[in-house]
């Protein structure tokens, strides 16, 4: 329960919330490695947000507005190819991928096409994936089990070199 005067937690970042509760930094629960600032978030099974196909190509997907968006997976190891070159893998918290792709000469704009596609964190609370694609959207799941229902069991399916980073 939060103590009265305190922000809701969804109006702040995880770590703020924890630091006002007066977490000590050692004893920090999983969860609040990463704090992203510059993300895409979509919380997956809330309002209309839902995955709608996982393929090796591509990853489409409604958002809670009821948006239709895809995330293109050639993208996404592209990005991740162009951070490594800038050295900007793995990320901060405040890192701008459009910004390191955009500083990128063309002929650094190349990638393996068994690059990661992005990073997961399965043991925090939300598990999350987050894409390396140029909106850096991170999905947040209700719980392991519909993580790995709906995306990583999807993925793993294509064989198709969707790798991810573990960040838990």
């Amino acid at each position: 329960m939060l103590h009265s005067g305190l922000l809701s937690p969804s109006l702040m970042s995880r770590n703020n919330l924890l630091k006002q509760l007066s977490w000590p930094d050692e004893r920090m629960p999983m969860g609040v490695f990463y704090n992203f600032e510059n993300v895409e978030l979509v919380n997956i099974g809330r309002g209309q947000a839902r995955v709608v196909n996982v393929n090796g190509r591509a990853i489409s997907y409604v958002n809670e507005t009821g948006n239709y968006r895809l995330i293109n997976l050639d993208e996404c190891r592209r990005m991740f190819s162009a951070l490594v070159e800038a050295g900007g893998y793995p990320p901060s918290d405040t890192s701008d991928w459009a910004a390191a792709w955009d500083a990128l000469p063309d002929d650094k704009r190349s990638h393996n096409p068994k690059s990661l596609i992005g990073m997961r964190a399965r043991m925090d609370d939300p598990p999350w994936f987050q894409f390396t694609n140029r909106r850096r959207t991170q999905f947040e799941f209700m719980d392991l089990e519909a993580m790995d229902a709906l995306l990583l069991g999807p993925l793993d399916a294509t064989d198709a070199g969707t790798d991810s980073f573990d960040c838990s």
